[in-house]
Order: C-alpha cells, then sequence, then structure tokens
C-alpha cells in the first residue's frame, strides 16, 4: 500500500562534531485511504515519530551522536525500515609544540625532539612540523595517535629558529586543520677552554701595583660569565655579551697576592662551563730607601784609617744588592739573601777619600738609593804640612851646621895644641894662683876654646872673649886624693895680654897668639842644668889653640 521510503541524511553519513545534522524520511502512498507512520530512530531509540508521508530530524551533533539512524514506514502491522550509519568525526584540538630539551637551550652536535600533541581529534591525525614560516613541512606523518615527535639527531647552527606544528583530520571530504604555538629553538654553542694572560709581557709584580688579567674563550655563545680565581679562591665575575676578552683589575697588595691564577668561562648552557690553564703571577716587595751609617757612628777619621760603612734597607724582596758609590763612582757591591746590612770597608789614603759616600739597593724588581754621607779627614790643613816639612828642613840644616862646625873646631885645636907646646919651653910651670878660702891646687887644661880673634890695631888693649861652651878636666894636687874629673861651664872669661915687662920672653908665645887668662868666672852645672851663684875665681894657665 506503499513504496519504497526514502531516508537521507545532510551531511552526509560523515560529519564533524558541531556540525548541523539533518535527517528525512520520505513515502509516498499507493492508495488515498491507506494512513502510514513514519520513525526515525537512533540505533533502535526513535527520536521522531509523524503521521505524514515526510518526517525530518535535525540537530547539532556531537561525538555522541555517532551511531546508527533508521527510517521505519509502518501501516497495520506492516513495516519496512533503512538504516545508515552516521559518524560523527571530532576535528583535531588545536595542537601544542614542545621541544626537548624542554627550555628551548639546545647544545650544538646535540639533539633536539619536537612533539606535536592534541588533547582530542578523530583518527586519523595527520602531523606536519615547520620551521620559521616556510611552507614546506620539515617532517610530515599521519597517525592514530594524539601525538607525534620529530627526532633532529646532530643539531647545527641553521637549526635555531622558530618551530610550530600542525594537526588535521577529515570527515566527508572535509579537512579541520589547527597550528600549534610557536616554540623558538637556540641551538647554543658551548664555550671553548678559555685563556687568560697578564696585559703585560712580566710576570712579576711589585706590591701595591695594579695587574690586568684578560680571559677569553674563543666559542660559545654569548653572553658568556668570566669568572677568575686566585690560588682556587673566587675574586669576581665579568659577563660579555659579545666575542671580547673580560679584563679583570687586580691590586697586588701583598705576597700573598701572587700565585696561580685561572678563568672560568660559562654560558647559558647549565653544567658545560671550561676553566683555563693556570698562570703565575709573582709579587715581590720593593726596597726603601736605604740607609748608610759607619760602623762606629762616627764620621772624623784619620788617615790611612779603615772604615766600614754599613747599608741597610727596611723593606724588599730578597735578594738585595747593595752597591757603594763615592761620589757617582762605584766602588764595591754586595748581595745578601738574609735582611742584614751589608758592609764595606774603606780606607782613607787621601782627601780624595773625602768625598760624598752614598750606597744604592736593589733587588729584581726596584732600586732606590740613599743619602750622601761625607767623611771630616782630620789634620787635612794644607799648611800643617807645609809646617812639617819646613821644620824638617831646619833640622837637616841645624844639623848640618853643628856638623860643619864641630869638623872645624876640631881642626883649630889641634893647630893652637902644637903652638901651646913651644910656648910652655919658656915658662917656668903653670901659673898657679888661689883666692879667698880656696885650699885646694886646680890645674885646669881647656881643650876646646872659641876665640875670637881680634884686629892687629887692638893687640895693645884687653881682649874679652864670650865662650858658652868649655869642656875642661880638674886634677887635685894633693898627695891622698885620686884624680877626679869634672866639667865646668865656663860664662865669661876674661882675658889679658902679658905686660910690657915679661914680653921678651914670651914674644914668641905672642907671635902664636898665646894669651894668659888671669881670671875665670867658674859656674858649675846642677843636675838641673842651672848654674850656680858666681863661685871663687881659678886663675890659671890656659893654652889656647889657635883657630883656623
Amino acid at each position: 500500500p506503499f513504496s519504497d521510503q526514502v531516508f537521507e541524511i545532510k551531511p552526509s553519513n560523515e560529519i564533524f562534531e558541531g556540525d548541523n545534522l539533518t535527517t528525512e524520511c520520505r513515502v509516498t502512498p499507493l492508495f488515498p485511504h491507506v494512513k502510514l507512520q513514519l520513525i526515525i530512530m537512533k540505533d533502535t531509540t526513535p527520536i521522531r515519530i509523524g503521521n505524514t508521508s515526510s518526517v525530518v530530524f535535525s540537530k547539532t551533533v556531537n561525538a555522541a551522536d555517532t551511531g546508527k539512524y533508521g527510517c521505519m514506514v509502518k501501516w497495520k502491522s506492516l513495516s519496512q525500515t533503512i538504516k545508515r550509519q552516521v559518524t560523527v568525526a571530532v576535528p583535531v584540538s588545536v595542537p601544542t609544540l614542545m621541544s626537548t630539551p624542554t627550555d628551548g637551550n639546545v647544545v650544538k652536535d646535540g639533539f633536539l625532539n619536537l612533539s606535536c600533541a592534541v588533547l582530542g581529534g578523530s583518527y586519523p591525525i595527520t602531523y606536519k612540523f615547520y620551521q620559521d614560516t616556510s611552507e614546506n613541512p620539515l617532517h610530515q606523518i599521519t597517525l592514530n595517535a594524539t601525538k607525534a615527535v620529530h627526532h633532529i639527531v646532530s643539531v647545527k647552527i641553521g637549526h635555531s629558529g622558530k618551530y610550530s606544528c600542525e594537526a588535521s583530520n577529515s570527515a566527508d571530504h572535509i579537512t579541520r586543520t589547527e597550528r600549534s604555538q610557536y616554540v623558538i629553538i637556540t641551538v647554543k654553542v658551548p664555550v671553548s677552554s678559555p685563556t687568560i694572560k697578564c696585559s703585560s709581557l712580566k710576570d712579576v709584580y711589585k706590591t701595591g701595583e695594579w695587574v690586568i688579567l684578560l680571559c677569553h674563550s674563543t666559542s660559545g655563545t654569548v653572553p658568556i660569565t668570566y669568572s677568575l680565581f686566585s690560588n682556587k679562591r673566587f675574586i669576581y665575575s665579568i659577563s660579555r655579551s659579545n666575542t671580547e676578552p673580560a679584563a679583570f683589575k687586580v691590586l697586588l697588595n701583598e705576597t700573598k697576592d701572587g700565585g696561580e691564577y685561572k678563568c672560568k668561562a660559562e654560558n647559558e648552557i647549565p653544567n658545560l662551563f671550561k676553566y683555563s690553564k693556570g698562570i703565575n703571577i709573582t709579587v715581590k716587595v720593593p726596597v726603601s730607601k736605604p740607609l748608610i751609617y759607619p760602623l762606629l757612628n762616627s764620621t772624623e777619621v784619620q788617615l790611612g784609617e779603615t772604615v766600614t760603612l754599613h747599608c741597610i734597607t727596611s723593606a724588599g724582596t730578597l735578594p738585595i744588592t747593595y752597591t757603594l758609590y763615592r761620589n757617582q763612582s762605584s766602588l764595591q757591591s754586595a748581595t745578601t739573601m738574609q735582611a742584614i746590612p751589608a758592609g764595606f770597608n774603606i780606607t782613607v789614603h787621601s782627601m780624595e777619600h773625602s768625598g760624598v759616600y752614598s750606597c744604592k739597593a736593589e733587588n729584581q724588581i726596584s732600586s732606590e738609593r740613599s743619602n750622601g754621607l761625607s767623611f771630616h779627614i782630620l789634620c787635612t790643613q794644607w799648611w800643617i804640612y807645609i809646617t812639617i816639612v819646613l821644620f824638617s828642613l831646619v833640622i837637616i840644616g841645624l844639623a848640618i851646621l853643628i856638623a860643619r862646625f864641630r869638623k872645624l873646631c876640631s881642626k883649630n885645636n889641634e893647630g893652637i895644641s902644637q903652638e901651646d907646646e913651644s910656648c910652655k919651653q919658656g915658662q917656668s910651670g903653670p901659673f898657679q894662683h888661689n883666692q879667698g878660702s880656696l885650699k885646694k891646687t886646680k890645674e885646669v887644661i881647656y881643650s876646646k876654646i872659641g876665640n875670637f880673634t881680634h884686629r892687629k890695631t887692638d893687640s895693645d888693649r884687653n881682649h874679652e872673649g864670650d865662650y858658652t861652651n868649655i869642656m875642661s878636666y880638674e886634677r887635685n894636687v894633693t898627695e891622698d886624693d885620686p884624680e877626679s874629673d869634672c866639667e865646668a861651664d865656663y860664662t865669661n872669661v876674661i882675658s889679658k895680654r902679658k905686660s910690657s915687662a915679661s914680653a921678651d920672653s914670651d914674644s914668641s908665645c905672642d907671635e902664636n897668639n898665646q894669651v894668659l887668662y888671669t881670671q875665670l868666672d867658674l859656674a858649675v852645672l846642677q843636675n838641673n842644668n842651672m848654674p850656680q851663684p858666681q863661685g871663687p875665681t881659678i886663675y890659671a894657665s890656659i893654652a889656647l889653640d889657635k883657630l883656623r
């Protein structure tokens, strides 16, 4: 009584979740009086019933609406059903791109894993991976899974950039595609082993001096952080956002600031820092201004004296070399390995040695000069030398004159003695006379008398002479007394010629200038070499040696 029913589903059998699903069931009765019933059902559950020739059901579907939909025509006890499968496809969710390592810091020559995952979506799902804005995917794969992974085994610098992924599925020839967020991948280069060196070429410094240490890593992704260490002790750090070396400025206050210095380089790649090799720096104390002083702290010296000069500095790293100078000329040098003064022996031979003495102290890094020290040389006046020379000449001249005088007197005494012998033959004996209380007869023999010969025109007058040095020998005439010698100094002798009565008999003597002395003042020398008061006058016969 009815035709075959028509069952239409729009869209077709595949539909995406969220789309509008419309089902229509139609039938045409063959007879006018036939009353038909149309039923639209899902699986076995009626969802729409109508008594007309057409029934329509429409709704927004979700994943739960997937199933078998049917159209049933029923008349009395007769029924006819048509069923079709309706699949509600779930479009892929927005995918999430993740990288491993998770922080996006990828080390050169390391690995990189990119994973694209969706929370839901009907299978199959197609995954595509893109770098930057390229339309060509790096990798594409279709899976019945909610996640796909792209593996990069050896990362290069060129792998740095922005990455994203796409996830897509299809329903009724309609594709639904979703794009992930961007992930920035930075391929970082590990730091190379840094080098450390001094800005200057020297490796020995003095206390109080600054040293600049340069630390540099030739490769590595910036920024690079450099850290300085002294004898494994951290000093401070410097960060460089370029490829320039880090310059560390260090003040060397003490000798302990020397030793081994190292630097460490590291960037944002964790646990991939590198240390440099060590560099040794020696810190030495410069010498202070030395002090020069004599051993006995006296600057007065005698000619020919040897003086010890000491030179010492209060500070300075050993060994220290001391050099002694006179004016600007170096004299001696001495090196000491201990903090003791250096000693220099100087013999003062002449006035030239009275210059300014100084000393220089030097070690490996510095040198200092002391103040000057001068000697005062005693008895160095020029007139003293002249006086000594003149006095010596006078002594020598007097000695020569005395020698010549004695020689001349000796010759004169020999001539007078010969003449005296001839005169004695005409005399009856020695002239003897006692005066006052003189009881002993004394015969005085004068061996040497200095005579002042007068001119012939003065022969008739009395002659007086002063004799300053007369050696006499006295002899007692008494029988009991033994012969004894004594010396007398005659200071005043008054001489007179013989009278005219005896002139004839003594003519020969007068011709020989023989003089009879009538009065002698005798003063006997005492121990103190002073003359006694004038004593009795002794008259004697004196034979006068003629002066030649």
